[in-house]
């Protein structure tokens, strides 16, 4: 029989692993929390590991404990669960976040003790037992959709320690019986950030939202509730989450795509889709908002309007997180090339860093200041 390492240093070991990814320690407050925290008694006995050839294969606790060990202590996100479709197509449906992304996420968040908080996506519970321990566990509500998931959650946290308050329940809504919140984390990503989300934030409050589109599923939107009902802030250039079921678009293969008498046909590229908008992950998600339901619209040189039936965001050329270096925005007149495109499509000319205060919040690379104005109208 094979015996578990010592959870003290299999945590160490976390650590180290997430400093490298931060490039810094991982502050001494979340570090108490990854204590206290220990990520295995979140998993459930068979984790979905990649096995190279670009799928998954279970790895049990069983049956193999030193590797699902492993697994449990690496840096990395973990598959706990798969869905099947009708048509035949399995897909991941539940995971369990990479802890650098979740210090990232709860690093930009800044929840103090005695902070009221929110978490949509309450998935293995990880992070609600990060956030109780960080905020006190009266202080923090969990939402899942999933009533299976809820339960787990709820049996983890509760041999753990930490019994924040957690709701089966539809998280676009957000929570109002414990509103307002001084802090929004969400761990699924979103293509319109709902409203009640802003609406039940107090002014002040941070909300740590993962985004998405039709094109790319990459970014969190990192934004402050302003005094007159706005919401203002960046777009960080980290985090790729499962997209809020809720906004998830039912379509299947063979009920609404192929007709009467038509056979699918499979070819594999090997070229990247982000090396089609360009050369990273940010540019993929900028470019991927020309999508249906998010077009560009003209607006004065310098600015960028995106819409859709969530929140419209403006970008703006330089801002407070946003060092220009050279260039600026130029509007293209050849129609968008994202799927679905529509509207104005928009090149970049303009190169920039974040500047010291922003790179030791959020890390390194790019980013673009918002503006979170309220719900669009005219949405196509």
């Amino acid at each position: 029989m094979t015996s578990y390492p010592d959870p003290g240093e299999a945590i160490g070991g976390l650590l180290n692993q997430i400093a490298g990814q931060l490039g810094s320690p991982v502050p001494a407050d979340l570090q108490a929390a990854l204590r206290a925290v220990p990520r295995h008694l979140f998993l459930p006995p068979t984790l979905w590991l990649r096995d190279g050839n670009g799928g998954h294969e279970p790895c049990d606790r069983a049956s193999d404990p030193d590797r699902w060990w492993r697994a449990a202590y690496r840096d990395a996100p973990l598959v706990t669960r798969f869905v099947e479709s009708p048509d035949g197509h399995r897909a991941p449906s539940s995971s369990a976040s990479m802890p650098s992304i979740v210090v990232r996420m709860l690093r930009a968040l800044s929840a103090e003790p005695g902070h009221s908080v929110l978490e949509i996506g309450t998935g293995t519970g990880f992070n609600a037992a990060l956030l109780a321990f960080l905020c006190g566990a009266e202080n923090v509500t969990s939402l899942d959709v999933d009533p299976e998931l809820t339960r787990h959650a709820q049996r983890a946290l509760k041999a753990c320690g930490q019994q924040p308050h957690v709701v089966c329940a539809d998280g676009a809504g957000g929570w109002r019986p414990n509103a307002p919140y001084d802090r929004i984390i969400a761990t699924c990503s979103v293509r319109t950030v709902p409203l009640p989300w802003l609406e039940q934030t107090v002014t002040g409050g941070l909300l740590v939202i993962p985004w998405d589109t039709p094109w790319c599923n990459f970014g969190t939107l990192i934004a402050t509730k302003q005094a007159d009902g706005t919401a203002e802030g960046v777009l960080a250039p980290y985090g790729s989450f499962m997209l809020m079921r809720a906004q998830r678009v039912d379509v299947e293969l063979h009920r609404d795509v192929l007709r009467d008498g038509q056979k699918p046909e499979r070819s594999v590229t090997q070229l990247s889709p982000g090396r089609l908008p360009g050369r990273t992950s940010m540019r993929s998600c900028t470019s991927a908002s020309g999508c249906r339901g998010r077009g560009m619209r003209g607006t004065p040189r310098g600015k960028r309007r995106i819409r859709g039936c969530g929140w419209p965001m403006t970008r703006r050329r330089a801002g407070p997180a946003w060092t220009t270096t050279a260039g600026s925005w130029r509007r293209s007149r050849s129609p968008s090339t994202a799927p679905g495109g529509c509207g104005t499509r928009w090149s970049r000319r303009t190169r920039g860093t974040w500047p010291p205060a922003a790179r030791e919040r959020h890390g390194t690379g790019c980013g673009f200041p918002l503006t979170v104005r309220g719900p669009a109208t005219g949405c196509p």
